[in-house]
């Protein structure tokens, strides 16, 4: 499971569930949690926890990762630290906690459960980490990457300059079009099809009639690419959400064809599943 999409997830709810922030800190590049396909479980006790407590003032849900050392293996964690104005809110819902417990023995992970500083609770679940084989990185080829959403979009240029991609990041289709004239060659344009304004099928095929070697791989969130124009042949489609080996394999297979995708490690872990 990726850890950091998850941590994303369970932002969105939490957010959606309380009127105070809910920050979130996220580690690049960390290895998957070991959950053995129980992520959906580990969501709804988690949010069962959380949502127990009668008061909550501030939430932090961040995740990191901890190197192998000697014979340990390496492990994932994610920690979500609860604060309230009010000590007594403060306590662990035992029913929920024992679930999360079990649910992490399970896999071969821990929880821990620590007095955050000053008034407030942490949790720390702790995760087996799972390295999986992902496609190799870029030779330093410029990729205009069009995202409307901020925090896609600097998590997808993180993932592919790390990889080894030049990156021009743009939030609509004017920012990407003044990139696109004022960089000299793009190699590839890697935009969402809804953009605000132009869209990304509009623009590919303007910057197309600038550049018309240029290599596009549209993302879209919408099953199918449904109610958008029948594809076109010279243009490659990402569904959301994606990996990061499908985005990697992907580009790898518009920038060089008759590269198989997938057979190198990648040397950095990076975060992975993105989704409009």
């Amino acid at each position: 499971m990726d850890l950091n999409h998850f941590a994303t997830q369970l932002h969105a709810l939490l957010t959606a569930a309380y009127s105070k922030p809910v920050t979130l800190n996220l580690m690049p590049g960390i290895d998957e949690a070991e959950t053995q396909g129980a992520g959906n479980e580990f969501m709804e006790s988690i949010v069962e926890e959380i949502c127990s407590y009668p008061q909550i003032d501030a939430l932090t849900i961040w995740t990191r990762q901890v190197e192998a050392l000697a014979e340990e293996k390496a492990v994932v964690s994610l920690v979500i630290e609860i604060r309230s104005k009010q000590p007594a809110a403060i306590q662990p819902r035992t029913k929920s906690m024992r679930e999360l417990s079990v649910r992490l023995q399970a896999v071969g992970g821990v929880l821990h459960l620590l007095p955050a500083s000053g008034r407030g609770m942490r949790y720390e679940l702790i995760f087996p980490a799972r390295v999986v084989q992902r496609a190799a990185g870029g030779g330093g080829e410029t990729i205009l990457l069009v995202e409307d959403e901020d925090f896609l979009r600097k998590v997808t240029a993180e993932v592919l300059q790390n990889c080894g991609y030049r990156v021009l990041a743009a939030k609509d289709a004017g920012a990407a079009f003044e990139l696109f004239t004022s960089n000299g060659r793009v190699d590839l344009l890697l935009a969402d099809v809804m953009l605000p304004g132009e869209s990304g099928t509009d623009l590919a095929r303007r910057l197309s009639e600038s550049q018309p070697r240029l290599n596009i791989i549209l993302m879209s969130g919408y099953s199918a690419f449904e109610g958008q124009e029948p594809r076109q042949a010279a243009i490659a489609y990402l569904q959301k959400p994606f990996s990061v080996e499908s985005l990697l394999n992907k580009i790898q297979e518009v920038l060089e064809p008759s590269i198989l995708p997938g057979t190198a490690q990648l040397e950095a872990a990076r975060p992975a599943t993105l989704r409009r």
